[in-house]
């Protein structure tokens, strides 16, 4: 039976493009890669003053390689929406350098480090 390459779909013998990606089909599909896990400490890099701009710098980041979490800073306020709320930006411990590096051009204020 052919496969399509890249949807994985099988498909009947007579069958000779996949009809949604356009692409020829293959005896064999290839194999799937080898997924990395890394592990390691997470170290807090900075304190967003809003949602918004966590999503902005965890984006950057990402963009360059470097995986980060949010965590919304605890407040007492219930009356704040969650997007006036603090967002701390953590990184591995690995990358914390090399993330400061790439924030320090798009950050406009001293970042809030947190000492270990």
């Amino acid at each position: 039976m052919p496969y399509c390459p890249k949807c994985c779909d099988e498909f009947q013998d007579w069958v000779e493009e996949c009809p949604d990606c356009r692409i020829k089909l293959v005896d064999e599909l290839p194999p799937l890669p080898v997924e990395v896990v890394r592990e390691g400490d997470l170290v807090h890099i900075v304190t967003a003053p809003n949602e918004i701009e966590a999503r902005l710098w965890k984006g950057i980041l990402e963009d360059n390689g470097i995986l980060s979490m949010i965590k919304v800073a605890e407040s007492l306020n219930l009356y704040l929406s969650p997007l006036a709320l603090e967002h701390r930006l953590y990184v591995l411990e690995e990358d914390e350098q090399e993330a400061m590096e790439i924030l320090d051009g798009v950050i406009t204020f001293e970042p809030e480090v947190e000492d270990s």
